[in-house]
């Protein structure tokens, strides 16, 4: 599904234990126990501990687009698109590239591109929703960018071409609506 990065949880979890090991107030276990609660559907939960890790941690990346996808979930776009560009804003934080936090480069990288991915789906799925082209365009001015930024991301590339395919489905459909 064009909603799911298959990178995602696996990156996540390894810079948590990362961060965890070099910042010993944000632990390992408040991270998987917010992703377990938010997979158990136990959203408050999940948000409050997220929201304890980024009070101690104010460019723990992986809590912002965590968030992000809970308010997605729970249908509350503007929320989450918020959280979204928090993440984007923090994985443009100097602080944030120069000091990687114990984690590795790549999934540095992939910190810095996933809060645009995540937006880009949060846009392509409103896009199907209403049948909007401008939010498609938007998704697609966002895979767009990831792509151009890195020229490895095969996720970016395959959005964007099921964003083309979809923005013409769009485009058809309302010319016989």
């Amino acid at each position: 599904s064009l909603h799911t990065h298959t990178h995602t949880y696996t990156h996540r979890y390894k810079a948590a234990i990362a961060v965890a090991d070099e910042n010993e107030d944000i632990t390992t276990s408040e991270y998987n126990l917010a992703l377990y609660y938010a997979k158990q559907g136990e959203y408050k939960k999940a948000t409050d501990l997220h929201e304890k890790i980024l009070k101690k941690h104010p460019l723990f990346i992986e809590s912002m687009l965590s968030l992000g996808s809970i308010h997605e979930q729970a249908n509350r776009f503007e929320v989450a698109q918020e959280w979204y560009q928090k993440g984007q804003q923090a994985a443009n934080n100097r602080v944030f590239k120069e000091k990687t936090f114990g984690r590795e480069k790549r999934d540095v990288h992939l910190l810095v591109t996933d809060p645009t991915i995540m937006l880009g789906n949060l846009f392509f799925r409103l896009a199907k929703m209403n049948k909007s082209k401008s939010y498609m365009n938007r998704a697609m001015e966002l895979y767009k960018s990831v792509s151009n930024a890195d020229r490895e991301d095969a996720y970016s590339r395959v959005a964007l071409g099921t964003s083309y395919t979809s923005i013409s489905l769009i485009y058809l459909s309302n010319l016989y609506t």
